[in-house]
């Protein structure tokens, strides 16, 4: 890495290259701002505005203002690169800011809060669905979304086009669940592996006996699912490239791990667990020895070290993370 651009504001999300920052000033006021990177020159800023983490996608920014005689936040479509307006949705009651979800057939499927999912067309909101407090939110395939509550013990799955429910809320522990682009991977039993396949429906279609299913990243939490047929093949793959195949994989017992240049020793444990992958699988992210992560070739060699954060993520191609006063990103040498 040649360099690191760092801000004390709300990183709202990272798109074409462009960090855009919620900077909160006295007296309650508050202006969005959208840097271009590697510099850091201001691209546009936008007054009285705000916008909240996970708001972008597809190369657009939700902001909030709130409206003048009213007791909600209008959101304002924006275009990252030029900061133009590209529309306008009026809500009914909140103070809510809006994360961005997904988009199907046309609609935008938004995060109001901590409790709301809407679905958003030109003409204004045309669904909506409440009461998901403490909700995990995940895009699903076919426009359908994913909803876990590992504290009350339910999932769920709406489809994105109406907000109506493919599968009602359904008591298990969402913590078991790993969500798939057309359904979920339920873990049954862990010390002697079991894991039960399931469609968006809800109902079984595959189950496995005596073989691992790790989970793998990309990870669902990022915003992309793979099909149950992967997870169900993967078994002890831990991370893919771009295509699909293999980049990290552990052996049976769990305590191997092997990367596109063989199998390393047991002293690289830690390896089993990456938090992301290069697109060509020749290099993995993932926490090293004491207090830092670090960037493994395929050879298990630590290429790059960085001090631990208190989150770390990859948006837009750029590594992220964030330290207890600051979001720092990581810029690629050149």
């Amino acid at each position: 890495m040649s360099d690191v651009y760092a801000t004390p504001n709300t990183v709202c999300g990272i798109a074409d290259g462009t960090v855009v920052e919620a900077e909160d000033g006295p007296d309650l006021t508050s202006r969005v701002i959208a840097r271009n990177l590697p510099s850091g020159e201001i691209a546009w800023v936008m007054a009285g505005f705000t916008c909240r983490p996970g708001s972008t996608m597809d190369g657009t920014v939700i902001v909030s203002a709130r409206a003048a005689g009213s007791s909600g936040d209008d959101l304002t479509v924006v275009s990252v690169t030029t900061g133009k307006a590209t529309q306008s949705i009026e809500l009914e009651s909140g103070g809510y800011g809006a994360k961005q979800i997904s988009q199907v057939d046309g609609l935008r499927v938004l995060e109001l809060g901590d409790e709301v999912l809407v679905g958003v067309d030109t003409t204004g909101i045309v669904w909506k669905t409440t009461s998901l407090e403490r909700a995990e939110i995940t895009p699903l395939g076919d426009g359908h979304i994913g909803v876990s509550n590992g504290l009350d013990g339910w999932i769920s799955i709406i489809d994105g086009r109406t907000g109506e429910p493919t599968l009602p809320r359904t008591n298990l522990d969402a913590n078991e669940v790993e969500w798939a682009s057309d359904g979920y991977v339920l873990g049954v039993n862990e010390s002697d592996p079991e894991y039960a396949f399931f469609d968006l429906q809800g109902d079984e279609v595959d189950r496995t006996v005596g073989e691992s299913q790790f989970g793998f990243v990309p990870h669902p939490s990022r915003g992309l699912t793979f099909p149950l047929e992967d997870h169900i093949n993967a078994g002890t793959v831990t991370a893919v490239d771009a295509t699909g195949m293999p980049a990290v994989l552990s052996s049976d017992d769990g305590y191997g791990v092997f990367l596109r240049g063989g199998k390393l020793d047991e002293s690289q444990s830690d390896l089993l667990w990456p938090r992301a992958v290069s697109a060509d699988g020749s290099l993995v992210l993932a926490y090293g020895e004491g207090d830092d992560f670090a960037i493994y070739d395929k050879n298990g060699k630590a290429v790059i070290t960085w001090p631990l954060a208190t989150g770390l993520w990859v948006e837009d191609g750029y590594i992220v993370y964030t330290t207890d006063n600051s979001t720092q990103v990581l810029i690629p040498g050149v």
